[in-house]
């Protein structure tokens, strides 16, 4: 999935999985609840509706649902929790 340019929008049923390509992206929750897993990092994510993660360059992720979830994918810059 190119991701690089555009917005996506996931939408994730109750438990569903997806991996998030690696790349600067920031991640919305828009929707539920998203458990974010980062590679190579000890640390998880959870995203509650308006939440924002921004993934670093070479970095690659694992979406969780905790619940049925929209999660947006945009173009990012600097990596921070809001």
């Amino acid at each position: 999935m190119k991701t690089d340019t555009l917005t996506v929008d996931l939408n994730m049923p109750h438990k569903a999985l997806q991996v998030i390509p690696q790349g600067a992206l920031r991640l919305v929750c828009r929707e539920g609840s998203v458990w974010i897993t980062l590679d190579h990092e000890q640390r998880d994510v959870v995203l509650q509706p308006g939440e924002v993660f921004t993934t670093r360059p070479q970095q690659r992720a694992i979406a969780y649902a905790l619940q049925a979830s929209v999660l947006r994918l945009e173009p990012g810059a600097q990596p921070r929790l809001e």
